[in-house]
Protein backbone atom coordinates (compact mmCIF):
# COMPACT_ATOMS: atom_id res chain seq x y z
CA UNK A 1 0.00 0.00 0.00
CA UNK A 2 1.10 3.55 -0.64
CA UNK A 3 -0.69 6.83 -0.18
CA UNK A 4 -0.05 10.55 -0.27
CA UNK A 5 -1.56 12.67 2.48
CA UNK A 6 -2.01 15.83 0.43
CA UNK A 7 -3.64 18.05 3.00
CA UNK A 8 -5.11 17.94 6.50
CA UNK A 9 -6.41 20.35 9.08
CA UNK A 10 -9.67 21.85 10.35
CA UNK A 11 -12.78 22.24 8.22
CA UNK A 12 -16.10 24.03 8.56
CA UNK A 13 -19.25 23.32 6.59
CA UNK A 14 -21.86 26.09 6.72
CA UNK A 15 -24.72 27.89 4.97
CA UNK A 16 -24.55 31.54 3.97
CA UNK A 17 -27.63 33.79 4.30
CA UNK A 18 -28.35 33.32 0.58
CA UNK A 19 -28.46 29.52 1.06
CA UNK A 20 -25.08 28.66 -0.41
CA UNK A 21 -23.26 25.69 1.18
CA UNK A 22 -19.63 26.45 1.83
CA UNK A 23 -16.88 24.05 2.88
CA UNK A 24 -13.78 25.73 4.30
CA UNK A 25 -10.59 23.67 4.35
CA UNK A 26 -7.60 25.01 6.23
CA UNK A 27 -4.40 23.06 5.72
CA UNK A 28 -1.74 25.68 6.39
CA UNK A 29 1.15 23.86 4.73
CA UNK A 30 -0.54 22.93 1.47
CA UNK A 31 -1.17 25.07 -1.62
CA UNK A 32 -4.94 25.11 -1.16
CA UNK A 33 -4.76 26.58 2.33
CA UNK A 34 -7.90 28.42 3.30
CA UNK A 35 -9.70 27.58 0.06
CA UNK A 36 -13.48 27.94 0.01
CA UNK A 37 -15.54 25.47 -1.96
CA UNK A 38 -19.21 25.50 -2.92
CA UNK A 39 -20.96 22.16 -2.57
CA UNK A 40 -23.93 21.39 -4.81
CA UNK A 41 -26.86 19.35 -3.54
CA UNK A 42 -27.04 15.64 -4.24
CA UNK A 43 -24.86 12.55 -3.95
CA UNK A 44 -22.77 13.89 -6.81
CA UNK A 45 -22.11 17.53 -7.39
CA UNK A 46 -19.62 20.20 -8.35
CA UNK A 47 -16.88 21.44 -6.16
CA UNK A 48 -15.89 24.95 -7.23
CA UNK A 49 -13.07 26.96 -5.81
CA UNK A 50 -14.00 30.49 -4.77
CA UNK A 51 -11.73 33.47 -4.33
CA UNK A 52 -10.77 33.99 -0.72
CA UNK A 53 -13.36 36.13 0.90
CA UNK A 54 -15.27 36.74 4.06
CA UNK A 55 -18.42 34.62 3.83
CA UNK A 56 -21.18 35.30 6.34
CA UNK A 57 -22.10 32.13 8.21
CA UNK A 58 -25.80 31.85 8.86
CA UNK A 59 -25.82 28.23 9.99
CA UNK A 60 -22.73 26.15 10.83
CA UNK A 61 -23.55 22.56 9.88
CA UNK A 62 -20.37 20.85 11.02
CA UNK A 63 -16.79 21.43 12.08
CA UNK A 64 -13.91 19.05 12.63
CA UNK A 65 -10.73 17.79 11.06
CA UNK A 66 -10.27 16.68 7.45
CA UNK A 67 -7.76 14.61 5.51
CA UNK A 68 -7.24 14.66 1.74
CA UNK A 69 -5.55 11.38 0.76
CA UNK A 70 -4.64 9.72 -2.54
CA UNK A 71 -4.21 5.95 -2.26
CA UNK A 72 -2.19 3.87 -4.72
CA UNK A 73 -2.57 0.11 -5.18
CA UNK A 74 -4.41 -0.22 -1.90
CA UNK A 75 -6.85 -3.12 -1.47
CA UNK A 76 -9.18 -0.98 0.68
CA UNK A 77 -9.41 2.12 -1.56
CA UNK A 78 -9.61 3.16 -5.20
CA UNK A 79 -6.77 5.12 -6.82
CA UNK A 80 -8.55 8.48 -6.56
CA UNK A 81 -8.42 11.35 -4.06
CA UNK A 82 -10.49 10.85 -0.91
CA UNK A 83 -11.69 13.64 1.32
CA UNK A 84 -12.35 12.44 4.86
CA UNK A 85 -14.46 14.79 7.02
CA UNK A 86 -14.51 14.07 10.73
CA UNK A 87 -17.96 13.84 12.32
CA UNK A 88 -18.00 12.90 16.00
CA UNK A 89 -15.73 9.82 16.28
CA UNK A 90 -15.86 8.90 12.59
CA UNK A 91 -14.70 10.20 9.24
CA UNK A 92 -17.19 10.48 6.40
CA UNK A 93 -15.75 9.44 3.04
CA UNK A 94 -16.13 11.60 -0.08
CA UNK A 95 -14.63 10.85 -3.51
CA UNK A 96 -12.98 13.71 -5.40
CA UNK A 97 -12.33 12.14 -8.83
CA UNK A 98 -10.71 15.36 -10.13
CA UNK A 99 -8.99 16.31 -6.86
CA UNK A 100 -9.52 19.71 -5.26
CA UNK A 101 -9.89 22.50 -7.81
CA UNK A 102 -8.17 25.85 -7.44
CA UNK A 103 -9.45 29.27 -8.42
CA UNK A 104 -8.11 28.88 -12.00
CA UNK A 105 -9.64 25.43 -12.57
CA UNK A 106 -13.01 24.40 -13.85
CA UNK A 107 -15.25 22.94 -11.15
CA UNK A 108 -14.34 19.51 -9.86
CA UNK A 109 -16.71 16.71 -8.93
CA UNK A 110 -17.47 15.23 -5.55
CA UNK A 111 -19.36 12.06 -4.69
CA UNK A 112 -20.71 11.35 -1.21
CA UNK A 113 -20.45 7.73 -0.13
CA UNK A 114 -22.32 6.19 2.75
CA UNK A 115 -19.10 4.87 4.27
CA UNK A 116 -17.79 6.04 7.60
CA UNK A 117 -14.53 5.06 9.26
CA UNK A 118 -13.74 5.32 12.96
CA UNK A 119 -11.29 8.17 13.54
CA UNK A 120 -8.79 5.95 15.38
CA UNK A 121 -8.96 3.26 12.67
CA UNK A 122 -8.25 5.64 9.78
CA UNK A 123 -5.37 7.27 11.63
CA UNK A 124 -3.87 3.88 12.54
CA UNK A 125 -4.30 2.68 8.96
CA UNK A 126 -2.51 5.72 7.58
CA UNK A 127 0.36 5.17 10.03
CA UNK A 128 0.82 1.45 9.49
CA UNK A 129 -1.32 0.31 6.58
CA UNK A 130 -1.71 -3.05 8.25
CA UNK A 131 -4.99 -2.81 10.14
CA UNK A 132 -8.18 -3.79 8.37
CA UNK A 133 -10.56 -0.86 8.18
CA UNK A 134 -14.18 -1.20 9.18
CA UNK A 135 -16.02 1.03 6.71
CA UNK A 136 -19.67 1.19 7.45
CA UNK A 137 -22.79 3.30 7.52
CA UNK A 138 -22.97 2.82 11.32
CA UNK A 139 -26.53 1.94 12.29
CA UNK A 140 -25.83 1.96 16.03
CA UNK A 141 -25.10 5.68 16.24
CA UNK A 142 -27.86 8.21 15.62
CA UNK A 143 -27.48 10.08 12.32
CA UNK A 144 -26.98 13.31 14.32
CA UNK A 145 -26.51 14.15 17.97
CA UNK A 146 -29.98 15.52 18.81
CA UNK A 147 -31.93 12.80 16.95
CA UNK A 148 -33.68 11.49 20.08
CA UNK A 149 -34.63 15.02 21.21
CA UNK A 150 -36.41 15.98 17.97
CA UNK A 151 -40.13 15.65 17.42
CA UNK A 152 -41.33 14.09 14.16
CA UNK A 153 -42.22 17.61 12.92
CA UNK A 154 -38.75 18.99 13.73
CA UNK A 155 -37.11 16.02 12.06
CA UNK A 156 -39.29 16.37 8.95
CA UNK A 157 -38.05 19.97 8.56
CA UNK A 158 -34.41 18.83 8.80
CA UNK A 159 -34.96 16.02 6.27
CA UNK A 160 -35.72 18.51 3.50
CA UNK A 161 -32.14 19.83 3.76
CA UNK A 162 -30.37 16.45 3.76
CA UNK A 163 -28.07 14.92 1.17
CA UNK A 164 -29.07 11.49 -0.29
CA UNK A 165 -26.37 9.66 1.70
CA UNK A 166 -27.64 11.34 4.89
CA UNK A 167 -31.21 10.33 3.98
CA UNK A 168 -30.15 6.69 3.58
CA UNK A 169 -28.43 6.72 6.98
CA UNK A 170 -31.43 8.34 8.67
CA UNK A 171 -33.86 5.93 7.00
CA UNK A 172 -31.88 2.88 8.18
CA UNK A 173 -31.59 4.23 11.71
CA UNK A 174 -35.27 5.26 11.87
CA UNK A 175 -36.41 1.82 10.66
CA UNK A 176 -34.30 0.09 13.33
CA UNK A 177 -35.33 2.36 16.21
CA UNK A 178 -38.56 4.39 16.11
CA UNK A 179 -39.93 3.33 12.69
CA UNK A 180 -42.25 6.36 12.42
CA UNK A 181 -44.25 6.29 9.19
CA UNK A 182 -44.36 10.12 9.01
CA UNK A 183 -40.55 10.28 8.96
CA UNK A 184 -40.14 7.42 6.49
CA UNK A 185 -42.79 8.93 4.19
CA UNK A 186 -41.06 12.33 4.33
CA UNK A 187 -37.71 10.75 3.43
CA UNK A 188 -39.34 9.02 0.43
CA UNK A 189 -41.01 12.25 -0.72
CA UNK A 190 -37.74 14.23 -0.49
CA UNK A 191 -35.93 11.49 -2.38
CA UNK A 192 -38.52 11.62 -5.20
CA UNK A 193 -38.29 15.43 -5.38
CA UNK A 194 -34.49 15.35 -5.81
Amino acid sequence: MSYELQQQGPYTLFHTPDGQRILTLDGSHYALTGGYFTIAEGPQGELRALDDGDFEKEDILRQGMFKLVIFRNDPQFQNIPYLFLQKNHHYEEIFLPDGLPNTNDAPGRFIYTDHTIATSELEAYLQTGTDRLERTGDQNEPPFEDYFDLTAGDLAERIREMQPAELRRLEEFEEEHKNRSTILNTIEKVRRDH
